[in-house]
Formats: C-alpha cells, structure tokens, sequence
C-alpha cells in the first residue's frame, strides 16, 4: 500500500490546482500521463500477483 500513497502524494501536488477550463501545459500532461501509467501497472502487477496466488493448488 506504501507505494500506491508515493504515488498519489507525487501525482497530487503536479495536478494543475486551476479550473479544468485553462489549457494544461504539455508538462503537467506528461506528469499526469506518467503517474496513470504507473497506476495503472502497480494494479496490474498486484491483480496478477493475487490471480497466481488464487490458482496455486
């Protein structure tokens, strides 16, 4: 659970704090594309990592 909460403190403060209306600026966009990446594989290797577990017999 550690490195979910890294991530989500690194990700927050990179968030643009302005409405969603204003243009997001190319770095913002990539933090923010970088951090969904690194989600979404940290799910992904826990979903598959209790998948093995459940199938081991």
């Amino acid at each position: 659970m550690g490195r979910r909460e890294k991530i989500l403190m690194f990700c927050s403060p990179s968030l643009p704090q302005s409405p969603p209306v204003s243009p997001v600026s190319p770095s913002v966009k990539s933090v923010i594309q970088f951090c969904m990446a690194e989600f979404d594989r940290y799910v992904m290797a826990k979903m598959s990592q209790i998948l093995k577990q459940s199938f081991i017999i």
